[in-house]
């Protein structure tokens, strides 16, 4: 029989973060504004700069304070311009004693770049740029950056041929994430403008990578380990000083420290299949309820009730140039679609699947929203036919999150404004919430026993002076794997503050695709859905 209430879509209120950290291999740090990325275009100056380059992490980073080191310590500083653009005169130039060291700070948390210069010329500083001084050094890069100008040994380490071979290690290790950077050809000197190829890797990168400061520090930990257990500049060790207060350096803890159990099949793939991960429910519920508390209408679809698989979220890899509308029109953008198929294993054959999208802005990444649909080979029985249709986006302009990575336990604050999809009436509602990391613990999942980061967003809808929506989710995180566990609550409260309904919405990861290898649960088999017509028919 028909559900007596439409099912709601899931009021997400952790855009980015969650969206990017759920896509398989995390998330680091998709955020941005629907504005643009790097620009090139140089700052006017008098005469010719010696040095110039554009602080990118797939947006810009605007005002960047810019410190640059010499071989002796000598320091100058720069600030990058509103389009990321910093240079250095040829008459400061003439004072600096090559090769150079190149930090770039926005005053987060973890949140330092870093570049080198071996002559003068382009050197821009970007993730990109901060591994390769990671391979180069063996060290973090903010060690590096200490120990350079006191050490002659840390100096004579920055070389073209050196560079060369460290932006090689760095490539390979991106390849195998994933991340395909070899089309943008030198990372100090490439282009970097909205939309461009560079830009895209630098936008790829941070939706890709589960911690950016944690696949930074293997990269150090694999040059220290390759030079007989020391550092090539002769500093210390990249597992001396990890942060752990902040997300990024937990998991750069983890990353250092840590290994997946050995009893998770991994598997290398020769040809990609449609979906990358998949998720099981451990807990799906819903329900209304009425003034004193007791639910009029629930249903429940989890592992707690209905055994394993009873809810699938199968993910697929993200796809570019798909129209969307936000509240100033249409606009093309990203998408990363994900099938959740609901299903029964205790009889009753009554499973529907829906079809979910997230929405990414083309330049920035930043999040547009989210929208479910359902399908026209649904039994008739459920509400979810091809006509179903539930979603949000948010406004236009939102101000953008800081990375993940530089997530602590005190947290930050946003407020966006959002929007309920097919509202004729466009009435705006408010979500304010709060990301903060939580803390490292090991957890029992399908996968076996892990070691884990986690992160929560909690927050409130605000829905004018009519009802509300207060949330919690939070994410469990490895570095490797990405997100292994998300549980999400839910309560409505109408304008008296009553409850109205609950829901729980929790779920593992049972398997996963990184680059070409297979993690956990083969995925190779396509999606469960046609295999489960196969087995109702």
């Amino acid at each position: 029989m028909k559900s007596q209430r439409a099912r709601p879509a899931l009021r997400r209120a952790l855009p980015p973060l969650l969206s990017c950290v759920m896509a398989a291999a995390v998330l680091s740090a998709c955020g941005g504004g629907d504005g643009g990325s790097a620009s090139t275009s140089s700052p006017s100056t008098s005469q010719p700069a010696a040095v110039t380059g554009t602080v990118a992490t797939g947006q810009v980073m605007a005002g960047a304070a810019i410190t640059i080191k010499d071989s002796s310590g000598k320091t100058v500083t720069a600030t990058a311009d509103a389009n990321g653009n910093y240079s250095v005169s040829q008459a400061v130039y003439a004072g600096l004693t090559a090769p150079l060291l190149i930090k770039a700070s926005n005053g987060q948390p973890g949140g330092d770049l870093y570049s080198v210069s071996w002559t003068a010329g382009a050197a821009n500083v970007t993730p990109l740029t901060s591994m390769v001084v990671a391979a180069l050094s063996g060290q973090l890069p903010a060690d590096f950056f200490n120990l350079f100008g006191t050490s002659s040994k840390a100096s004579a380490l920055i070389t073209a041929a050196n560079v060369a071979a460290a932006r090689q290690q760095v490539q390979t290790a991106l390849t195998t994430a994933g991340i395909d950077p070899a089309n943008i050809g030198d990372f100090f000197s490439a282009t970097i403008v909205a939309g461009n190829a560079a830009d895209k890797v630098l936008e790829s990168t941070s939706a890709t990578l589960p911690s950016v400061t944690a696949f930074t520090a293997q990269l150090a930990q694999a040059t220290t380990q390759n030079n007989g257990g020391t550092p090539p500049s002769g500093g210390t060790a990249p597992s001396a000083n990890a942060d752990t207060s902040t997300f990024g350096g937990c998991m750069t803890s983890l990353a250092l420290s840590d290994t997946l159990p050995s009893g998770i099949a991994r598997t290398t793939l020769t040809t990609l299949p449609a979906i990358n991960a998949r998720w099981i429910a451990t807990s799906y519920k819903m329900a209304d309820v009425d003034a004193y508390g007791n639910p009029t209408w629930s249903v429940t679809r989890g592992a707690d009730t209905e055994g394993a698989n009873a809810a699938v979220w199968e993910m697929q890899p993200r796809q570019s140039g798909v129209a969307f509308q936000d509240n100033n029109g249409p606009i093309t953008a990203q998408a990363q679609p994900t099938q959740l198929i609901v299903r029964s294993t205790n009889g009753d054959h009554l499973a529907f699947h829906l079809n979910l999208n997230d929405y990414f802005a083309t330049i920035g990444g930043a999040y547009l929203g989210y929208q479910e649909n359902g399908n026209a080979d649904n039994p008739a029985s459920v509400e979810e036919g091809a006509d179903y249709r539930r979603g949000f986006y948010f406004a236009a302009g939102q101000t953008a999150e800081q990375p993940l990575d530089a997530a602590t336990s005190s947290g930050q604050w946003y407020s966006r404004t959002r929007y309920t999809l097919d509202d004729a009436t466009k009435t705006a509602t408010t979500d304010s919430y709060r990301v903060a990391f939580y803390g490292m613990q090991t957890i029992t999942t399908p996968l076996g026993s892990l070691n884990v980061c986690s992160y929560t967003a909690n927050g409130t809808i605000t829905i004018g002076t009519r009802a509300s929506v207060v949330y919690s989710t939070m994410l469990y995180v490895t570095p490797t794997l990405g997100a292994v566990r998300r549980t999400y609550s839910e309560t409505d409260l109408d304008a008296n503050g009553h409850m109205i309904f609950s829901m729980t919405n929790n779920r593992d990861l049972t398997g996963v695709i990184i680059g070409h290898t297979n993690y956990g649960e083969s995925l190779a088999g396509g999606t469960l859905w046609s295999q489960l017509l196969n087995q109702l028919q």
